[in-house]
């Protein structure tokens, strides 16, 4: 029995001193179990992040791979419409990167087709300007045919209108600017005016050409601005030059069918005169069309009409009734108080 229990006690675990030796070994190996518990646990839970961390690499890793495909499609979409633009490109020009030999004849076939066409707009060009060179030419010739008839004409109506200047008296034009203009008329004296209703003519391009051989003569002008017609009479004073005006009589106006101003003629008026009456026209005919049974016309569509002759500008007719010789004499008087002042100032 001795050497069983000496057997026993080598084998089991140092005691603490216990008097039990099972005792002493069932806490021992109850310690060890504890300490493996706790050491599984802590290898779960180190297991368990890894594990959690090789999913989140794999996520990001399928998000890449996801990424990297779409934008291979995007590429290759991009590719193919990059191919389809170039493609009639192609097959104009097959040799997309011909040697430096070929390249120079190539280009050199392109400078002669240049040159060649070149040639051809000056050609061009040299044939319009002859024609319109030729159609100016016919067309001043049939304005003149124009201006001549109407002449004859109102050179007939005209016969036995003669007005006659009193024994040694001349006219004489009147020197007044542009900015002296309202003063000049308010100076003009009141017994000169009396009565008296003044009609003030500016030169083209603020109006259309007016023809009048001469000092208190018959003649005729175009849809002057405000004019009047009938049996109304007036004092008409034109401008016939820089800072320049003529009293030139006492008229009255009518319609004149049959006369008015032609196309070749219109034509022949420059740019700035035909865009002043047009956007006048527009301005006094047609920007009153809620009054009128018209439509309301652009001026652009109002030049159409006159450069293409569906419209003519109407001819009036300046029959010259006399000529006021006092009312000629305040003129003149108003313009030297006016220049006088101005001196003085």
């Amino acid at each position: 029995m001795r050497r069983s229990s000496a057997h026993c006690t080598r084998d089991m675990p140092p005691s603490s001193g216990s008097a039990c030796p099972h005792e002493a070994t069932a806490k021992y190996w109850k310690n060890k179990y504890e300490d493996a518990q706790r050491e599984i646990t802590a290898l779960r839970r180190v297991l368990e992040m890894k594990r959690a961390d090789a999913s989140s690499e794999i996520n990001n890793v399928d998000e890449l791979i996801k990424l990297v495909r779409e934008e291979t499609r995007r590429r290759q979409a991009s590719d193919e419409e990059l191919a389809r633009c170039f493609a009639p490109i192609k097959q104009e020009n097959p040799l997309r990167d011909p040697d430096p030999e070929d390249r120079a004849v190539l280009l050199e076939k392109e400078r002669a087709a240049l040159e060649k066409r070149a040639q051809e707009a000056e050609q061009q060009q040299a044939v319009l300007k002859h024609q319109i060179g030729v159609f100016r030419s016919e067309a001043s010739v049939l304005a003149a045919e124009a201006r001549q008839t109407r002449h004859k004409r109102f050179e007939q109506l005209n016969q036995t209108n003669v007005v006659l200047f009193e024994e040694g008296f001349t006219p004489r034009p009147i020197t007044c600017t542009n900015a002296q203009g309202q003063a000049w008329i308010k100076a003009i004296p009141q017994e000169a005016m009396l009565g008296k209703l003044l009609f003030y003519l500016p030169r083209p391009p603020h109006s259309l050409p007016i023809h009048v051989p001469g000092w208190a003569k018959s003649g005729y002008w175009f849809h002057p601005m405000g004019v009047m017609v009938g049996d109304r009479e007036f004092e008409l004073i034109v401008e016939t030059g820089q800072n320049q005006w003529c009293y030139v009589g006492c008229y009255r106006s009518a319609p004149c069918p049959g006369s008015d101003l032609h196309l070749s003629e219109w034509m022949e008026l420059d740019e700035e005169t035909k865009t002043l009456f047009v956007r006048r026209v527009q301005s006094e005919v047609f920007g009153k069309a809620s009054q009128l049974p018209i439509n309301q016309l652009t001026v652009e569509a109002i030049r159409k009409n006159y450069d293409a002759g569906v419209w003519s500008v109407p001819c009036y007719s300046l029959h010259c009734i006399g000529y006021n010789t006092v009312l000629h004499a305040g003129l003149h008087f108003a313009a030297a108080k006016i220049a006088a002042s101005s001196l003085a100032c």
